[in-house]
């Protein structure tokens, strides 16, 4: 993944944005499609930014690539019957998450992401519960402490869904 120059404004971020908070695990971690190898090096929107020239928050970056280092944080993806699942992993996006941090990600940015990921395996469906099909409690409040301070500071709020398969986010 790359982030391209925002030509003819292509990219739904502000032309005068210079700042960029991003939130929520997969951020940092992106899932990758096709993707067999775990140990894979993979591309963040964190890398991806940096070499676009804008200038990221940097207690997001620590709050979350701390977490990512601590391998207590990461679950079976709920509902999984994917016959690898060591491959098939979460991240409890509660365990880091706090008022705190989004008011410091929301104040100091211009433009602030959040990214949602699923996983998904090769012929595995999708089950219709919390954190598979539907948005888990854990996502939930985060995607409204992020709406309700973006929308108090006017700023733009930009919700990235990196998954193999269409969920809902009502």
């Amino acid at each position: 993944m790359e982030i391209l120059k925002n030509t003819n404004n292509a990219l739904p971020i502000a032309k005068d944005a210079k700042k960029v908070g991003l939130m929520g695990i997969h951020s940092y971690h992106m899932i990758c499609s096709g993707l067999t190898d775990p140990d894979a090096p993979r591309v963040s929107l964190t890398d991806a930014f940096k070499a676009a020239g804008y200038k990221l928050n940097s207690r997001g970056i620590e709050t979350y690539e701390a977490c990512l280092l601590n391998k207590k944080y990461r679950l079976k993806a709920p509902g999984s019957t994917c016959f690898r699942p060591k491959y098939r992993q979460a991240y409890d996006e509660f365990k880091f998450f706090s008022e705190d941090l989004v008011e410091n990600v929301v104040d100091l940015s211009d433009v602030v992401i959040l990214t949602i990921g699923r996983e998904l395996c090769e012929g595995e469906t999708v089950s219709q519960t919390e954190g598979a099909y539907l948005i888990n409690k854990a996502e939930r409040e985060l995607l409204l402490a992020m709406s309700r301070r973006c929308t108090v500071k006017d700023k733009q709020l930009i919700v990235v869904l990196n998954t193999a398969y269409p969920i809902e986010t009502e």
